[in-house]
């Protein structure tokens, strides 16, 4: 058959046509006619702690919600999901947020595709647990609109409940530096530290100390130190709470060594009961070799017992208080205590053998037998003195002086004052009698003048009596005496108003039982007095006082 070329080519037209419309059928729609992606909301949740005590704990979660999809979700909310016995509560809102306490929910609205919602910030208050039990707190993200996954709608963080004790220990240095010489002045001062972080009590707690060799160690009082091993323990019975520190103050005598060498101090501290970490439980110090300050011996104190008043004949006790406050041993230490001319020495007792105390030139001196050390113990020489009367009234003061034939770093405390209050005093007494027959003499058998002297007062000479002058008084035995201050003195003599008696003749014989009252006169203060009489320190003053009936 034959066929034209125009036949042919409309042939071909057509079978391309219909080509082109099944290839096109095959190509994906255009991106303007593409079906937009749905809502995907996405929590995250974070925790401020991961863990809780016995009697639980607060947590503060913090909530984020996005929105991933390519819609909005609408009327996003959060559900909590909380362990039994938890609340939840909340404070200032962030914008668009509310929340439901009770039904554990929080609302937030729409959440526009490719946003986030403010985080919020809920506090979850846990309930009591028990070691090794695990709460969870979970939020998840609910909305009404269509969501393309909710696989990522939930999240979860747990807390656990540790019930244990941890004790944390520490070295707290005070003074790390030591003699190389050795001896007192090798002695550092730390103090070993420890605190239960963790959540139970800690009983039985004890420290254990590795020291240095040769090493010796002066514990702080309420602890009970083993150091007959070569790693010294330390207790006190004590059982430590959650939160609650104990410390042992150390001071550690080093023997001598090399000036710059260092040398260390392991420590620890345990507890009977298991703990949560022992990655904490110990720790070192070292010590450090120097040269020495030099020596510095002082006197600080001079104080005498009683402090407040001596008197004449009476004896008392003054203390000197002596200290090497340097970093090297003094020699030839000597003290000198210098006597005021009334002052006697009854006996001398230094608090240690070291020391030897004698009397010399008016002055008390101690010497040391051996080399005076930084810090030593038993530094009170004690001297018991007396004065004698004439003491000067007023105080009574005591110079001190310490002296080393040693380089001093400061000789200006070498020497110190103190003392006591010497009181001067003297008395005046006598009798008061009834001189019947007349004759001026107190005769055996005559009575006393009780009832009839009112009373006696002490004037010093040139002076007018006053409300409080001394005054004296007799008693039924006829006898008075009253203390005074040394002086010269007019005793005056005050009779009974109405009695039938005056005053007898005075210095008429012996004058151990005469009369001393000179002069008198009548009338309503029926007064008498006697001639002015010297009062001493320490003295006796006889004023007599005889009445004679009126005749």
């Amino acid at each position: 058959m034959f066929h034209s070329p125009a036949s042919a080519r409309t042939r071909l037209t057509s079978a391309l046509a219909l080509a082109a419309a099944a290839f096109a059928t095959l190509l994906p729609a255009s991106p303007a006619a593409a079906a937009p992606r749905s809502a995907d909301l996405v929590v995250g949740l974070t925790a401020d702690r991961s863990e809780a005590g016995p009697d639980g704990a607060t947590v503060v979660v913090d909530v984020a919600l996005r929105n991933i999809g390519g819609t909005k979700a609408s009327a996003g909310a959060l559900k909590l999901a909380l362990p039994a016995g938890a609340t939840f509560r909340y404070g200032e809102l962030p914008d668009g947020w509310t929340c439901d306490v009770a039904a554990s929910a929080c609302s937030f609205g729409d959440v526009a595709a490719g946003t986030a919602a403010p985080t919020l910030s809920l506090a979850v208050v846990l309930p009591a647990g028990t070691h090794g039990q695990t709460a969870t707190i979970a939020v998840t993200a609910e909305t009404p609109s269509r969501e393309s996954s909710k696989t990522n709608n939930t999240a979860a963080v747990s807390v656990s409940y540790i019930v244990q004790p941890d004790l944390a220990f520490e070295w707290r240095p005070e003074s790390s530096d030591v003699s190389y010489l050795g001896g007192m002045g090798a002695r550092a001062f730390v103090q070993a530290f420890a605190t239960n972080i963790g959540t139970a009590a800690a009983p039985g707690v004890r420290f254990r100390f590795t020291p240095p060799a040769a090493a010796t160690v002066d514990p702080g009082q309420d602890w009970t130190c083993d150091t007959s091993a070569p790693a010294w323990t330390c207790t006190n019975g004590r059982t430590l709470g959650a939160g609650e520190s104990a410390y042992l103050n150390l001071t550690i005598a080093m023997p001598a060594g090399t000036v710059g060498d260092t040398v260390t101090m392991s420590g620890s501290v345990s507890t009977t009961a298991t703990e949560r970490s022992l990655s904490n439980n110990s720790g070192q110090t070292s010590f450090r070799y120097v040269v020495p300050r030099p020596a510095d011996v002082m006197v600080t104190s001079v104080s005498a017992v009683p402090s407040y008043q001596v008197k004449a004949n009476e004896e008392f006790d003054l203390h000197v208080e002596l200290d090497n406050a340097g970093g090297s041993p003094a020699e030839n230490v000597k003290v000198r205590v210098p006597l005021p001319p009334t002052v006697r020495v009854v006996s001398l007792h230094p608090e240690s053998a070291d020391w030897t105390c004698t009397t010399a030139e008016r002055a008390v001196e101690c010497a040391r037998d051996s080399a005076y050390d930084v810090a030593q113990l038993y530094n009170r020489l004690r001297m018991r003195l007396v004065a004698v009367a004439g003491t000067p009234d007023g105080p009574l003061d005591f110079t001190a002086t310490v002296a080393t034939t040693s380089p001093e770093e400061n000789t200006g405390n070498n020497s110190a004052q103190g003392g006591t209050v010497y009181f001067a005093e003297g008395t005046m007494s006598g009798h008061a009698w009834l001189d019947n027959d007349r004759d001026g003499q107190r005769d055996a058998g005559e009575p006393s003048a009780y009832g009839k002297v009112g009373k006696i007062e002490f004037v010093l000479e040139g002076t007018e009596p006053t409300w409080d002058v001394p005054r004296g008084y007799v008693d039924e035995s006829g006898v008075y005496s009253t203390r005074l201050k040394p002086g010269r003195y007019v005793a005056n003599v005050y009779l009974m108003d109405g009695i039938p008696y005056e005053f007898t003749t005075p210095d008429a014989g012996d004058d151990a039982t005469d009369s001393d009252v000179v002069g008198s006169v009548g009338g309503y203060y029926n007064r008498g007095w006697s001639a002015v009489v010297e009062v001493t320190d320490a003295g006796d003053t006889v004023v007599d006082i005889g009445l004679a009936p009126v005749a």
